[in-house]
């Protein structure tokens, strides 16, 4: 039995050892020192990081964006006339930039053209007989 008590004996201070020699290295591997131990074992160091540099120079930079989908103005106004009729001239592009009082467009003017002689030979038709009387 005395002999059992010196197992049991011994085998408590063996299980208390490895406690504390787990315990200090849990708390060694805590506080880093592991960290710079491995350093100082072959195949363990971390490597040092390498750098690229290069001289300043003066250039250009082109950036280009590849993009799909609808496109749409930041602003647009409609646009509305005094009177209808054909174009004869358009004097601007789409998307191109306009400024106050620039002309967009010309009219045809032949059917107003037309109109015209017509009221004029109407007025001398009117004239004439205003003379006879």
């Amino acid at each position: 039995m005395a002999h059992e008590q010196g197992d049991q004996g011994n085998f408590r201070k063996l299980a208390a050892s490895g406690l504390v020699l787990i315990v200090l290295i849990g708390i060694l591997a805590f506080s880093g020192v592991l960290a710079q131990a491995r350093q100082s074992i072959p195949g363990l160091q971390q490597s040092t990081p390498t750098y690229q540099t290069t001289t300043v120079s003066k250039g250009n930079i082109s950036v280009s964006v590849t993009a799909t989908g609808p496109i749409a103005a930041v602003d647009s106004t409609p646009l509305t006339f005094k009177t209808s009729g054909k174009l004869a001239q358009l004097k601007v592009g789409i998307g191109q930039q306009v400024t106050k009082g620039q002309v967009l467009a010309i009219l045809d003017t032949t059917d107003l053209q037309t109109a015209l002689n017509e009221a004029k030979a109407n007025l001398d038709q009117a004239q004439a007989n205003l003379t006879k009387v």
